[in-house]
């Protein structure tokens, strides 16, 4: 957040100041993501950008620059098909690094995120993104992406537990972080979508 955008995080509230909520927006990769999102926090911050992996943080930064968000969120998967995926995967969160924009990263794809609010996944097998389709069908019936109806699916099932998936994520986030040798491609399962659903937990709060 740069010097601009600190002086109106906060506005006078009679003798005292109350906090701003930032400006947000979240870029994702696909359909399925930017619904599930907008759901969720009932609102319409998560867009698609353009491309996948590199592509949509480099689109993110575009826009920032545009428009000058508070803070810049990407959603993207490593949808792994071949190696050239690993190292776009990679220059993705490495990217983001430089250009601070918060990432919410799943490895191989966002349905992780989804299967993880119903159960645990082991952090020695990696996993591939058909796998996560066969759980889902079994779970919220037949699954397609881009399904706008996701999140609803999921608050209507007494199974599905959205703190139950923080857990788990962080768990498995912990577990590849502690391996220092590994590659980000190599964090296989792992996704860190539970730091974007905790940042707009916290700052959703403060008053517009």
């Amino acid at each position: 957040m740069g010097k601009e955008n600190k002086k109106k995080a906060f506005k006078k509230i009679g003798a005292g100041f109350k906090r701003l909520r930032p400006s947000i927006i979240i870029v994702c990769e696909g359909e399925t993501e930017k619904h599930y999102f907008n759901k969720r926090f009932n609102f319409s911050k998560a867009i698609v950008g353009k491309g996948q992996r590199d592509d949509i943080v480099e689109y993110a930064k575009k826009k920032n620059r545009t428009d000058d968000y508070d803070i810049v969120w990407c959603v993207f998967d490593r949808d792994y098909t071949n190696e050239s995926d690993n190292t776009k995967f990679d220059k993705a969160i490495e990217l983001a690094k430089k250009e601070k924009i918060e990432t919410a990263w799943s490895n191989d794809a966002f349905e992780l995120w989804i299967c993880l609010h119903y159960r645990n996944y082991n952090n020695n097998t990696p996993i591939h993104r058909t796998d996560y389709v066969k759980e889902l069908n079994r779970r919220v019936g037949k699954y397609e992406k881009g399904d706008a109806k996701l999140y609803e699916k999921l608050i209507k099932d007494p199974d599905a537990s959205e703190k139950e998936a923080i857990e788990r994520s962080k768990k498995l986030h912990k577990h590849f972080m502690a391996q220092t040798h590994l590659r980000y491609c190599e964090y296989n399962p792992c996704t860190t979508v539970y730091l974007l659903i905790e940042y707009l937990e916290k700052n959703l709060q403060a008053d517009i």
